[in-house]
């Protein structure tokens, strides 16, 4: 297929000194089947004057974004040109060439930031409110984008949608509200910039992305609050139009808001402009606040010095603390409605009933921490990360405030609470749990198997007539490790009357005296002398029967001997009394 169409995205970037175009082609060209793209950039301005960048401006398999630079045409009063702006975009594969072209009529404002700092010193609460109406015709900005990728190993982090104008390499930004442990937040420094291969989407490059969970957002607006320089104190900072604390100082706090907006006007045309304001605010709390503080303080220090010591002088302190703390409710609410006259006269029965001079060391230079009157019932909540949704209702001169977990979190609780088990399926697993700071851990152990036994099993045969050969048959090894076919050897006297023995031996590769040995008689069979057999189904077996004994053991070999139920040793060539045996089966069994 033949390159037949292209479509280029215009963003307005209004920050800096040199306000400039980004452009960025945004066409799908895996449908057109061409090759390599190039394009170049013709803009046509209000006042007629044509702008071009270089010769390509756009190499698609390098960058979709313009790698030239088209200034915004510029005013005397440093404002960008108004009216109605015509770009034309030529893109080609060496082939084939198309051409788009789009036009916009420019009137946008920059507004004015407004930045709105109040204290309320019985709270005590001090605000920073963003008061900029960044309002455009109908149009809203954003400053804070959903993360959809957070790639560890990229390095990067995913928006939807072609906001590349809206990114520029070296500018900042801060992400808030990110799942995990540890999360994203933070405040990042973007090295690069890219469109995705899959739908149209906005990858910004940084130094380092710790986590690869996806969730949080980039802000691209702070608003921050900073105590008197002489303490050398963190500021607050806060991603939102309002932001306040409940902790600040008297003396001069500074306020400073900087919001980056994203103006969608529709069919590929953006505008992106950076507004800041700041401010300062004297804080100057009544200084009968301090007196009152300062008296009812040094009363309470006189009653815990006097105590023990002197009862009388004690009592007297306690009363005035008593009086002197049961005014402080009429004097809030006298602050509170701006009734001065009677704040007066209730700061003068203070000061009176505590016997204290008015000023009560309260002409300090050093910034002091606002402490209110001590019986607000409000607090102040900033969701500075998203993590939290606050929502407040007032009423009357207290307000409530509602909080509530973002979705975000509640995933993550989900995720990290869902119901589990740790189960042995046939026993051969022992399972014990514990809790620890709500984290549930799980021991487990496997029962420790012996090394398996070497056993050895044969039984040594004896059949027919005068013969004293015993062979070795149906042997067995399990575990097979130093065992092996033993040798079986007689080794009784020469005469009849000498006990018949049997040594066995050779069953080790390596020979020992640690093995165990264990014989039994399983079958024997024997003739009379009037030719009669006689085996154990025979009334006589009992009484003719002969069993065989381990006598010694030494090391590799064993020394077996034959005795008759009466205890008299087997002789010759196993016979008992007038009895000889013609068939005798023992089973051994050797054990390592």
């Amino acid at each position: 297929m033949a390159l037949v169409s292209t479509k280029l995205n215009v963003a307005y970037s209004m920050g800096g000194t040199s306000p400039k175009f980004v452009f960025t082609d945004v066409t799908d060209y895996s449908a057109q089947g061409a090759g390599s793209i190039t394009g170049v950039i013709q803009v046509t301005a209000p006042s007629g004057i044509v702008y071009t960048g270089g010769s390509p401006d756009i190499t698609v398999s390098t960058s979709r974004i313009n790698s030239t630079t088209i200034l915004i045409p510029l005013l005397a009063n440093g404002s960008p040109e108004v009216g109605n702006y015509s770009f034309k975009y030529t893109a080609t594969d060496g082939t084939n060439t198309v051409t788009y072209t789009v036009g916009y009529n420019f009137q946008y404002v920059s507004p004015t930031g407004i930045l709105t700092p109040t204290v309320d010193c019985l709270s005590p609460r001090l605000t920073s409110t963003d008061a900029t109406n960044y309002l455009s015709g109908s149009t809203t900005p954003s400053d804070q984008f959903t993360i959809t990728v957070a790639d560890a190993s990229a390095n990067t982090f995913t928006i939807a949608g072609e906001k590349s104008g809206l990114f520029l390499v070296g500018d900042t930004f801060n992400v808030i509200g990110s799942p995990g442990s540890p999360n994203n937040d933070g405040n990042y420094t973007v090295t690069s910039v890219k469109i995705s291969t899959t739908g149209i989407n906005t990858v910004i490059g940084v130094a380092n992305v710790g986590n690869p969970t996806p969730g949080g957002s980039i802000s691209t607006k702070t608003n921050t609050i900073y105590y008197p320089p002489t303490l050398a104190l963190t500021p607050v900072v806060g991603y939102e139009s309002v932001v306040s604390t409940n902790t600040f100082y008297s003396q001069t706090q500074s306020f400073k808001v900087s919001t980056k907006s994203f103006y969608d006007f529709g069919n590929g045309i953006s505008v992106i402009n950076t507004v800041s304001a700041t401010s300062e605010l004297d804080v100057d709390c009544d200084v009968r606040l301090c007196e009152v503080f300062c008296c009812v303080n040094s009363t309470l220090k006189a009653y815990l010095a006097y105590r023990g010591v002197n009862d009388v002088l004690a009592n007297q302190e306690l009363n005035k603390y008593i009086l002197a703390t049961s005014h402080l409710s009429a004097l809030r609410q006298a602050f509170e409605c701006g009734y001065d006259k009677e704040v007066n006269s209730i700061v003068k029965e203070i000061i009176t009933v505590t016997q204290c001079t008015p000023d009560c060391s309260c002409s300090d230079t050093t910034p002091q921490p606002i402490t209110g009157l001590g019986t607000s019932s409000i607090t102040v909540v900033n969701s500075s990360d998203g993590k939290v949704v606050v929502s407040s209702n007032t009423s009357g001169n207290t307000t409530t405030y509602s909080l509530s977990l973002s979705q975000a979190v509640l995933d993550s609780i989900t995720a990290a609470t869902a119901t589990s088990s740790v189960v042995s399926s046939n026993g051969s697993v022992t399972i014990t749990s514990s809790i620890v700071s709500g984290n549930t851990a799980y021991n487990l152990s496997v029962p420790v198997t012996p090394a398996p036994v070497e056993f050895m099993s044969f039984k040594l045969s004896k059949t027919g007539g005068n013969s004293v050969a015993l062979s070795v048959d149906n042997q067995v090894i399990q575990n097979v490790s130093n065992l092996k076919t033993p040798t079986v050897t007689n080794t009784s006297g020469p005469q009849n009357y000498n006990a018949y023995e049997l040594t066995i031996s050779g069953f080790q590769n390596t020979a020992n005296n640690t093995f165990k040995i264990h014989t039994q008689d399983c079958y024997q069979q024997l003739f009379s002398e009037a030719g009669t057999s006689i085996d154990s189904t025979s009334d006589l077996y009992t009484t003719k029967v002969i069993s065989p004994v381990i006598v010694k053991t030494t090391t590799g070999s064993v020394r077996v001997r034959f005795f008759n139920y009466s205890g008299r040793r087997a002789t010759g060539l196993i016979k008992n009394d007038e009895m000889e045996f013609y068939r005798i089966n023992i089973n051994i069994n050797i054990y390592e």
